[in-house]
This record gives structure tokens, C-alpha cells and sequence, in this order.
């Protein structure tokens, strides 16, 4: 075999074949990351390696096409056939050297590309050798079809225009099983697409399955080159039941590994997480909450599982959701949980029935994912798994909204905790005084496993058990009643988040009980010249993170409030409460007061104004005698407003967890988003230049020259 691969590998540089395939293949790549990553400011290299499957599509050809053909043309075959080496040597020989020769190709460009990325952005170490490795292996399949193809003919020409459309059929049948709409097709074809199988490289995962698959299929296509050259070289006669019996137990074991390395994989998920920010890993909360299942729990997903490798838009809002984030996430829990947790694909349109029994039409929907157990059910959309951001412009007009995170660890374990919690906690959103509405903030209560109602106190009752009342920024006062119904409710341990806004009249009734629970807003409009988000009104206040854990206003992110009104505490402990400021603003801050008869006309600081700091947030926290707790939060309303909450760069939403944990800490999960944004390529005109007269000009320029050279040299003898 060494013989073959060192004349072969000369063979390739010794004639302008070699040298053809490295310029042209430069070229190629070069353009496409030079308009991708370098004018498109983008360090990763995921879609450069996707891009590269499609293009060896059309280079491999010319590396292969005089792999036997040439041999059979002079002649030289029989030379080969008569040398004391085996033919499965000639094969491997031959495959070897291309492999070599594309091998050194790719190290060299993706080197350059690897460099440039390190100089100008951040580089993935884990992702780039991933996708080597799986691009070397998929090109081996490549090489060895060529081969086979080659082995068929004498004719160069034929064998590079039938090597090509061998690989055409294989780009086809892989667009046929994701257009077909009947599903054994799909089931058929899909196994066999080797694009497909590399998808799951391009989200950032390394598949040993899906290697071990591929590989399988080079090594399938290089037994046949070898049968092939058998029969050549010794005819059919005597031989068929020979080439059966080596053929069938060979094409046997690859069957059975792949088999076994598929049920293994389904079982201990041999799949490993290359993405920067280890997208599909596991928290250890969650890992301990699925290694302990008490009780038999169902996810199902409804979809074909062939379907979960498309990509989906949301009609309502035009945001693309990768489906195979969610499938491979909702594999990766079901191999980490212990055997109370089972995963399956329902197609309602196959199986309308199952969703019919269980009263989810008006519910879900296509791609729901339902989460099941004996005591309840819960229903998550694509959208509640992914973090998603409005991008504008420079002049803050709105482009689009676009996925920015994969937050389906948190949706999906907090409905795992909820179907199995045996009650759920009571929570209610008070209506009947115009307040401000509240429909993040529910939605963030029903997935932490609140069970979420609204309570107009002006003609009901607030439910007994309910642990948690939100009050958003009333309009009007409450009346004896209802106050009496508030205390009630407060007294006898229930908590509370409560929220005032400049917007809001005067509300003597219910301002005037507050100040039992050491709070009080005052009529006055907070605004911050120095340390805000562009309008003096969003302030950028300080976070007491001693009091809240968890929370930092390290790296940027910080807590927004747009428009708000200071708070006075009253005193620091009366009895058995207990009040602490937790939100303050900087010495920087100013307040304007307002009343019924005085209007605010301006933002800038005036005389009259009152100097900071200023409180903006406090709990009152109350014991009772039973060593039991509750408290009430006082806020301002932007915090918990629906803006704030859903803006991924303020700890707003993180804050509101980190209070819910401090209410209800066995059932609150706070697992960030796992951020799939790319890092930006830092590089200036001047450098692009620079970059595109190197990759397109003098690197192509390379091996054309030395081509060129060899040609004029080969003319010559």
C-alpha cells in the first residue's frame, strides 16, 4: 500500500491534476469567506465548512476521475494487478493519497481562516476541530464514491461527469426527503442523506453516530472498488460465491454498527457540545432534578421526528426557530434522567385522536411540545423555548426580531417541576382599578409552576391559598371593602408585589395602608442626567446584590426602570416587620414633584427639584409568631412592565426570578438563555482590503503558477 499511496500522491503533483483541484478549491472557499466572515463581520467558521461540504462536490471529481480510469487507459492496470500487493492495498493506496492531497489543502485554507479569526474576533477551538474532523470524514466518503466510479471506466471525462452526478443524486435525495410530505418516504430517505447528518455539525454538536455512519459508507464504497478490481483482475468464474461470502458478513457488520452505535447514542447521547457557550448542556439543577424523577413523566413533541430538522417561522412575528435545537436538546434530557422520563413524536395529522383525547386542539399546535405526568399537563410553543431580541436601526426604527438564545432548559425544566409538584402554588393578578397589564410577568409566574388567575377584588374574592398577589399600578382607590380583603390577605401570610407609576392619580385609600407595611410613594417623577439609557427617565439605578442573590451589574447588564416614583421607607423594623431598600438610585439622581394642579415640562434638573439618591424599591418582610414569613415588594411599574421584562440586556426578568426565588425558592429556576449570537469580526476597511488581496489574489495565485510551471515542464521532456 505505501508504494501505491507515494506514486500515487507524485502522480497528482507531477501533473497539473493536483494543482487544479488546490487553486480552484482556494478560490472558491476564499470568495465565500471573504463576502461571509470578513465583509460580513462574522468569526465563526460553521458556515464556511457547510459551504465547503457543497463545494467538494464539484473539486472531488477532478481528484479522483484518473484513479483506475487513467490506469485502464495505459495500460498500467495490469502492472498493478500483477505486483505483489494486495488490491485491497491498490485501494487504500490510491484512497490514502487523495485523502493526503486534500487533506494538506484543507489544513492550509482553514489555518489561514483559523488565524484570521484568532486576530480579528474569537475562535471556537472546540468547534473548528470538530468540524475538521467531520469534514475530512465526509470527504473520505466522497473520494472513495469517486473511486468506485473511476474503477468503472477508462475514460477520465465520463468518470469526473459521473462522479459528479452521483453526487448531484445525493444532494437530491436529500432535498426529496425534506420536501416529501408522506412519511415512510421520509423515513427512508432521511437515514440515507449525508447532508442531513452533517447538520448536526453546522449547530455546533459533534455526532459519533452520525461519523461512525459516514465512515461506515466509505468503507462500504471502498470494499466495492476492491470487488470491483477482483473481478477485473480474475473474472466471475468460480468467484461469485467466494465474493458473497466475503461481501455479506462484511456488509453484515457495518449494518450492526451502526445499529448498536444508534441505540447506544439514543441511550448515553454520544454527542458532544462544541458551541462556545455550551448550548445544549446541562445546568446541575436540572441535571438533579432529572436524575431524580419521582414519578413517570412524558414530553411529547408534536411533530414527525423527521420534521424536527426543519426550520420554522413564526407567523406572527417572522422569527426563524431551528427545530433541531429543541429535538436534540429533548434527547439530551431523556438520556440524562433516570427511566421516568420518556420522549415521543406524535404527528397530529396522522394521529388527531391523541390530541382530541386530551382536549389540546385549541392548545397546541403543530411543533407543542406536551409535558406530561399523572397529576397535570403542560403546554410550551417553540416560542417559549428560544430568547429572542427586536433589533433597530441607527435611527431606532424597527428591523426585525431575531433569535438570540436557547432558553428551552428553563421552559422545559420548569415544566417538569410542575407537572410533578403535588399542589401547585396559587398565584393572582389583581383587576377592577384599570390596572397596568401584566402578561410577561403571568406568563414568568405559570412557568415557574404558579397557577396563574386574575382576581377582579372589586366583585371577588382573592382564592384561598394563593401565596402570591401582583397589584400593577391601579388607577383608581380601593374602597373599604377591598382594602379590608388586602389586609386579610396580607395578615395572614400571603405575599405581594405592588407597583406605583408617575401616571397614576392620587390613591389616598390605598397610599395611606401601605404605610402599615413601611412604604410610601411619593408624588415626585425620578430622573437621572448622568447614568441613564439615552432619556434622563430611564434610569440605570444600583441593585443592593447582597440582598438579591444572584444579581450583578457587572458586564453591562443592568436593571431598567422607565419612569418612576421615589419611595420613602418609613422606618427600618416595626414589631415583626422589617423593611430593606434593595433598588436606590446614584447621587446623580433628581425628583420633580407633581400634583393634579402641576404639570412637568421639562427633563432637565431645575431649581426646586429634590436632590438624590432616592429609594425606588424595598421589601417589607413580616414574621409571625409561628416562625413563618411573607413580604411585600414595592416597585416601580417599568420594571415589571411587558417591555422590561422581555429586553434580554436588563436584569430586570432576572430580578423578578430572583424575588419569586426568595417567595417560592423550591420551585423557581433561573437558567440564563444560552447565547447563540455570533461574536463579530473586529476588522476595519483598511484590513479587509489587505485580507481580500490575500485570499483572493495571491493565495489562488499559488498553485495556478505552480501549475502552470509543471505543465511548461512536462512540455519540455
Amino acid at each position: 500500500m505505501r508504494a501505491v499511496f507515494k506514486r500515487e500522491l507524485r502522480s497528482l503533483y507531477t501533473t497539473p491534476q493536483g494543482y487544479v483541484f488546490s487553486g480552484a478549491f482556494a478560490l472558491v472557499m476564499n470568495i465565500y469567506f471573504h463576502f461571509v466572515n470578513i465583509a460580513g463581520r462574522d468569526s465563526d467558521l460553521g458556515s464556511v465548512f457547510t459551504f465547503m461540504l457543497v463545494v467538494l462536490m464539484f473539486t472531488v471529481p477532478v481528484l479522483t476521475m484518473r484513479g483506475f480510469s487513467e490506469e485502464y487507459r495505459r495500460g498500467t492496470d495490469r502492472l498493478i494487478f500483477t505486483a505483489p500487493v494486495k488490491l485491497g492495498g491498490i485501494v487504500a493506496g490510491k484512497f490514502w493519497a487523495i485523502m493526503a492531497a486534500f487533506g494538506g489543502t484543507l489544513f492550509i485554507m482553514t489555518f489561514i481562516y483559523a488565524e484570521i479569526i484568532i486576530l480579528f474576533g474569537a475562535l471556537n477551538f472546540a468547534e473548528y476541530l470538530g468540524h475538521m474532523t467531520a469534514i475530512l470524514t465526509f470527504a473520505a466518503v466522497y473520494i472513495s464514491i469517486g473511486l468506485l466510479i473511476s474503477a468503472l471506466t477508462s475514460s477520465q471525462t465520463v468518470a469526473m461527469l459521473a462522479t459528479l452526478g452521483a453526487f448531484t443524486v445525493l444532494l437530491l435525495l436529500d432535498v426529496a426527503a425534506g420536501v416529501m410530505s408522506e412519511s415512510w418516504a421520509k423515513s427512508l430517505l432521511g437515514p440515507l442523506s449525508l447532508f442531513k447528518r452533517y447538520d448536526t455539525f453546522t449547530r455546533g454538536i459533534f455526532s459519533l453516530a452520525d461519523l461512525v455512519f459516514v465512515a461506515s459508507c466509505c468503507v462500504f464504497f471502498l470494499m466495492l472498488t476492491a470487488l470491483l478490481l477482483h473481478r477485473r483482475r480474475h473474472g466471475m468464474k468460480g468467484q461469485r460465491l467466494r465474493l458473497l461470502a466475503f461481501a455479506a458478513p462484511a456488509l453484515a457488520v457495518l449494518v450492526l454498527v451502526n445499529l448498536l452505535c444508534g441505540a447506544l447514542g439514543e441511550r448515553f447521547y454520544f454527542k458532544y457540545d462544541m458551541t462556545r457557550a455550551r448550548v445544549f448542556a446541562l445546568s446541575s439543577q436540572t441535571t438533579a432534578i432529572l436524575k431524580e424523577l419521582p414519578e413517570a413523566v412524558t414530553i411529547t413533541l408534536l411533530s414527525d421526528r423527521a420534521d424536527m430538522s426543519m426550520v420554522v417561522t413564526d407567523d406572527d412575528t417572522g422569527v426563524w426557530y431551528q427545530l433541531a435545537d429543541v429535538r436534540d436538546f429533548l434527547e439530551k434530557c431523556v438520556a440524562t434522567a433516570n427511566d421516568n422520563l420518556r420522549l415521543q413524536y406524535i404527528d397530529p395529522d396522522l394521529n388527531p385522536g391523541w390530541v382530541r383525547e386530551r382536549d389540546l386542539t385549541e392548545q397546541a399546535g403543530y411543533y407543542s411540545i406536551i409535558v406530561e405526568s399523572g397529576r397535570r399537563t403542560k403546554i410550551l410553543s417553540v416560542r417559549d423555548l428560544f430568547e429572542t431580541q427586536m433589533l433597530y436601526d441607527v435611527d431606532g426604527a424597527f428591523v426585525t426580531e431575531a433569535v438570540v438564545g436557547l432558553a428551552a432548559e428553563q421552559a422545559v425544566t420548569s415544566a417538569i417541576l410542575n407537572v410533578i409538584t403535588e399542589v401547585l402554588p396559587k398565584a393572582a393578578i389583581l383587576t377592577g382599578h384599570g390596572e397596568y397589564p401584566t402578561e410577561y410577568l403571568s406568563w414568568m409566574l405559570s412557568a415557574f409552576s404558579y397557577d396563574v388567575s386574575e382576581v377582579n377584588i372589586t366583585a371577588q374574592e382573592i382564592p384561598v391559598g394563593t401565596e402570591l398577589l401582583v397589584l400593577a399600578a391601579p388607577m383608581y382607590d380601593f374602597s373599604e371593602r377591598e382594602l379590608n380583603a388586602l389586609d386579610k390577605y396580607l395578615s395572614g401570610g400571603g405575599s405581594a408585589i405592588i407597583a406605583f407609576d408617575p401616571a397614576m392619580p392620587e390613591l389616598r385609600a390605598l397610599e395611606l395602608y401601605l404605610t402599615e407595611w413601611g412604604a410610601r410613594f411619593e408624588p415626585a417623577f425620578v430622573f437621572d442626567a448622568a447614568l441613564n439609557y439615552g432619556r434622563q427617565d430611564f434610569i440605570l439605578p444600583i441593585l443592593r446584590t447582597d440582598f438579591i442573590e444572584g444579581l450583578s451589574v457587572s458586564g453591562g447588564r443592568y436593571l431598567l426602570t422607565m419612569g418612576s416614583r421615589p419611595l420613602t421607607a418609613l422606618w427600618e423594623t416595626d414589631g415583626n416587620r422589617v423593611i430593606t431598600p434593595f433598588i436606590l438610585t446614584y447621587d446623580t439622581a433628581y425628583a420633580k414633584e407633581f400634583s393634579a394642579d402641576t404639570l412637568i415640562t421639562g427633563l432637565d434638573e431645575s431649581e426646586g427639584d429634590l436632590p438624590g439618591p432616592f429609594i425606588l424599591g424595598a421589601v417589607s418582610a413580616q414574621v409571625r409568631a409561628d416562625g413563618s414569613g411573607n413580604m411585600v415588594v414595592f416597585l416601580p411599574m417599568s420594571v415589571i412592565a411587558d417591555e422590561a421584562l422581555s429586553m434580554p440586556n436588563f436584569q430586570n426578568y432576572h430580578l423578578v426570578v430572583s424575588l419569586l426565588n426568595k417567595m417560592q425558592s423550591e420551585l423557581t429556576l433561573d437558567i440564563p438563555p444560552r447565547d447563540i449570537t455570533p461574536v463579530p469580526l473586529a476588522v476595519n476597511s483598511r484590513e479587509a482590503l489587505w485580507l481580500s488581496v490575500i485570499l483572493l489574489i495571491v493565495i489562488p495565485l499559488i498553485p495556478a503558477a505552480a501549475g502552470i510551471g509543471m505543465w511548461f515542464g512536462r512540455r519540455k521532456l
